[in-house]
């Protein structure tokens, strides 16, 4: 049995590094995702090719209504494409 304080400190550690991973997976990803959308060409192969963009788009769709909306419209018609490229791919 490891001495009290230390098990404390081992939890801590495990929660923090539960939370890094959340923040990760719901706020940098789908930043990431947003900012390679607008920014990279239309059908930019990797994010067309990316196997969690679609689940993360949802997510960084939310995020898109903090931006201006020339920016806001740049990236939807590009998650459009996106979109239709990635049906066709499942289909």
């Amino acid at each position: 049995q490891p001495f009290f304080p230390l098990r404390v400190s081992m939890s801590v550690t495990r929660s923090s590094m539960v939370g890094a991973v959340f923040c990760f997976i719901y706020f940098f990803l789908p930043m990431l995702l947003m900012g390679l959308t607008t920014f990279l060409k239309n059908n930019a192969p990797i994010i067309k090719a990316s196997l969690f963009a679609p689940y993360i788009t949802s997510v960084s769709e939310m995020m898109s209504r903090t931006i201006s909306e020339d920016m806001k419209k740049k990236y939807k018609e590009k998650v459009d494409s996106f979109r239709k490229a990635w049906e066709e791919k499942n289909k």
